[in-house]
């Protein structure tokens, strides 16, 4: 027989079903080990992953201002590049132009000074004069041109082959010595046998001679046999 000091009384009442799952609860609480709740120890992958991509922009930033600079640099050179061959080119361009101006003058002086020469030469009739006109085309400026000929055509009229060779010229002593030494031959004419025969030059008695042969025929014998010897026929019968 139990007494109710022994023996508490049981009370199914909802009160005391509460408390039981409130002791229970807390007895979990208690052998269960507490986990950290402290910020310092969970790792922040939000706040981590922030701070990486800062830096990847910071380092974006940096190799787009290198690369900036870089290009700019390189741009530098190239526009001094531009200005340099700019100036070259247009340096070049009034040279040519200069050129043409000056060629275009020097071509005008040319054939003023060509056709000058060119009159002269065909209006002169000294034969020495000729000569002396054309010894300027012997010069070793115009032998060493490649243009000699047609300088030579332009500035006398003439072809470079009439006055190729140096013709000798001989004074006008040698010329009436010549002259008198071929009349004076005897199949060139004949002398006559009277004393009063003569004739008087220069205080110079001298026997007559007749021509055996009219003046035209002993032009050509005299020329064929003095080819060098540049004597007109006007000359010939003074």
């Amino acid at each position: 027989m139990h007494t109710p000091e022994s023996t508490p009384p049981r009370s199914n009442s909802p009160a005391n079903t509460d408390e039981v799952h409130l002791i229970s609860r807390a007895y979990c609480r208690s052998s269960t080990p507490q986990r950290s709740t402290s910020r310092e120890n969970i790792p922040n992958s939000t706040t981590s992953a922030a701070v990486r991509g800062r830096k990847q922009v910071k380092r974006n930033r940096s190799k787009l201002f290198r690369d900036n600079i870089k290009l700019k640099k390189q741009l530098e050179a190239v526009n001094k590049r531009y200005e340099k061959y700019k100036k070259r080119y247009n340096r070049e361009k009034r040279k040519r132009f200069q050129n043409e101006d000056g060629s275009q003058a020097n071509q005008q002086k040319y054939e003023i000074l060509s056709n000058a020469i060119k009159k002269r030469y065909k209006n002169e009739k000294n034969r020495r004069e000729k000569y002396v006109i054309q010894k300027i085309f012997e010069e070793k400026t115009v032998k060493s041109s490649r243009q000699k000929i047609q300088i030579i055509k332009e500035c006398l009229a003439v072809d470079q082959g009439y006055i190729r060779k140096k013709q000798p010229v001989f004074k006008e002593k040698v010329i009436r010595f010549k002259i008198k030494e071929f009349f004076d031959r005897d199949d060139i004419s004949r002398a006559t046998a009277g004393k009063k025969e003569t004739v008087s030059l220069k205080k110079t008695k001298m026997q007559k001679r007749y021509l055996l042969d009219n003046m035209k025929n002993l032009y050509v014998s005299f020329k064929r046999e003095n080819p060098a010897l540049r004597c007109s026929y006007k000359t010939f019968t003074r």
